[in-house]
């Protein structure tokens, strides 16, 4: 049973060929597709880069407002918002956003 496994897996992952993936992706539809799904994936990280951005920003306003603890987790923040910030210019470079 074992072998027969491995070998009806071996014959999926050759049966298709290089060629067969050129002429998918040749294919105006799929290039489309993938053009869509690009799109989408990219308003979807700047969504929530977005939301991540609001979260963050207030749970550092409640961690300021911790009298007990003057410098919080100041830096930790600051080190966040710095990563948040660089991310979409790392996108639009890379031509995702």
């Amino acid at each position: 049973m074992a072998q027969h496994h491995q070998a009806s897996s071996k014959k999926a992952q050759t049966s298709f060929t290089y060629p067969d993936a050129v002429h998918a992706f040749n294919d105006p539809n799929v290039q489309v597709d993938l053009a869509q799904a690009c799109e989408k994936l990219a308003k979807a990280t700047a969504s929530l880069l977005s939301k991540f951005d609001a979260i963050a920003t207030q749970l550092h306003k409640f961690d300021a407002q911790d009298k007990s603890n003057p410098s919080g987790l100041r830096q930790r923040w600051n080190g966040m918002h710095r990563v948040r910030r660089s991310l979409p210019r790392s996108l639009s470079a890379r031509g995702l956003v």
